[in-house]
């Protein structure tokens, strides 16, 4: 579809909206946030699972993704639905709030609610392995050449191997940064106004002096986002698994691929959380605080710790505010493709599902097709945004629909780029996603069968304890994390993916 008759698609889409708003049918917004109920609860949703356009069968594929409810979600996904129509297909977008969407997830797993496609990830928010290991994800190997050859090509087979269980797929890759480079983002504004040099920080104690001078001067911000779990800038191991929230290494140098679960890192870690967060550096609602997505939208966090850094990053940080702050970052370990890379953010078929093949078919054109997935991102043209003399996108003042998370729904490379990152952003992230270090266990995939309870009582504890460092007797709280992973079964767990392990090693190294 050309640009032109996408502009006219959004064209009839807001004057379809606003005969809508005039006659008080759909969703009325509240707030100045852009929030509102459900996708599926608003006019461009109603009917059944299927319905027909003319002589041709519609079958609509319900989609749950993490993200901000957005009030103008109807006209975007009138304007995508005009193009799905030629393939027989409808979306319904469903958007729940990170801070909310693990558990909204297991909710509608454990009890089978019908729905088509969701997010997964390896070790993040819901786990890809163990919703394998019950069946609530579908096998998608012969699927993916009958239904989704364009989105196979499309992809780097690495990462489709990464995702196996027994060699088998049930999900598909998202393609971003398929590396692992973490780091700090801070607010541009304030390292000038402090005159400080992000890029002086190799570790995170270095950023002490600048935190200090927010705590001392800028009431209403926060000094950092501390996100425990993301914040490992250890460049020495290995990881190797990740499924039961924790994760498990060997160290680089090690010739017999020792696996472990770094006790003391984690500990200095929660010791340093707790230091800093004493000191007024992080919130002091840290450990009750359950969504703080308006807190990131109006730039109340100074630094983000643990950050992803990417070529394009600071730009795509800034266009997640609302008032386009502009964001300055630094990596702290070296640009690394683990063995389970492929699995840092997924799209799965629910095994709920009445029609997969229609999913299927749906993933291979939100992966392929660049227009519908600039919709997806970006919203409508003129309305959520404009483009730049360049060509670049320009989020509006006050838009209806601007999620940008490529990175979350398929091929983020697909989408045009946002005011701030340079020309070839893509192409270099594309460079280093193939000339980065590969792991030595790439390929590996742990089975995790004979251990499942086990993982799934030791991912109850880590959830459990995640925010231990925000409270007075951490190191109390500490040893009971250590104790009741013990019991949980950590050393079985252990145990059964060093043997997993060495039976990989002696057949492909």
């Amino acid at each position: 579809m050309k640009r032109k008759k996408m502009k006219k698609l959004a064209a009839l889409a807001l004057a379809a909206a606003m005969i809508c708003s005039t006659s008080a049918c759909g969703n009325d917004s509240t707030g100045d946030t852009g929030q509102s109920s459900n996708s599926s609860n608003t006019s461009s949703q109603e009917g059944n699972a299927q319905g027909s356009q003319g002589s041709q069968e519609i079958v609509t594929v319900k989609w749950v993704l993490p993200g901000d409810p957005q009030e103008g979600t109807p006209e975007v996904l009138d304007a995508i639905n005009a193009k799905l129509a030629e393939e027989g297909l409808k979306l319904d977008l469903q958007l729940e709030p990170f801070g909310s969407y693990n558990d909204k997830m297991n909710m509608m797993i454990s009890s089978q609610e019908e729905f088509d496609l969701c997010f997964t990830t390896g070790g993040w928010m819901n786990f890809y392995l163990p919703n394998v290991a019950k069946g609530a994800f579908v096998d998608i190997t012969d699927m993916i050449d009958e239904y989704a050859s364009d989105l196979k090509n499309a992809i780097p087979d690495f990462l489709f191997d990464q995702v196996k269980v027994k060699d088998r797929i049930y999900a598909v890759p998202n393609y971003q940064i398929s590396y692992t480079c973490c780091g700090l983002i801070a607010q541009t504004e304030f390292l000038k106004k402090y005159d400080f040099d992000l890029s002086t920080v190799t570790k995170y104690e270095d950023l002490e002096p600048f935190l200090q001078k927010i705590v001392e001067n800028e009431p209403g911000y926060y000094p950092i986002l501390w996100e425990i779990g993301t914040l490992d800038y250890n460049n020495d191991y290995i990881l190797v698994d990740e499924s039961a929230g924790i994760r498990i290494c060997f160290a680089k140098d090690d010739p017999e691929m020792k696996v472990m679960f770094q006790k003391d890192l984690e500990k200095q870690l929660f010791a340093l959380g707790n230091d800093w967060w004493k000191k007024g550096y992080i919130r002091s609602d840290m450990a009750t605080m359950v969504d703080d997505t308006a807190d990131r939208i109006a730039g109340k966090y100074v630094v983000y710790g643990g950050a992803v850094i990417k070529p394009g990053g600071e730009a795509e940080r800034t266009s997640a505010t609302k008032d386009s702050i502009a964001f300055t970052q630094v990596g702290l370990t070296v640009p690394f493709v683990s063995s389970i890379s492929g699995r840092s953010s997924m799209t799965a078929i629910s095994s709920s599902s009445k029609h997969p093949e229609a999913a299927m078919k749906l993933l291979n054109i939100v992966n392929t097709d660049k227009e519908i997935f600039n919709l997806l991102n970006y919203g409508l043209e003129g309305r959520d945004y404009t483009k730049n003399a360049e060509g670049k996108v320009v989020k509006a003042e006050n838009p209806k629909y601007f999620i940008s998370a490529g990175w979350s729904m398929g091929n983020q490379f697909n989408l045009d780029l946002l005011e701030g990152q340079a020309d070839g952003v893509w192409e270099e992230t594309d460079r280093i996603n193939r000339e980065a270090d590969i792991s030595p266990v790439s390929g590996f995939s742990f089975d995790q069968a004979k251990v499942s309870s086990e993982i799934a009582k030791i991912a109850a504890v880590k959830e459990e304890y995640k925010s231990l460092a925000f409270f007075d007797n951490w190191e109390v709280r500490f040893d009971e994390y250590m104790n009741k992973l013990d019991a949980a079964g950590l050393d079985t767990y252990l145990a059964e993916l060093q043997r997993q392990l060495d039976e990989w090693r002696a057949e492909n190294l």
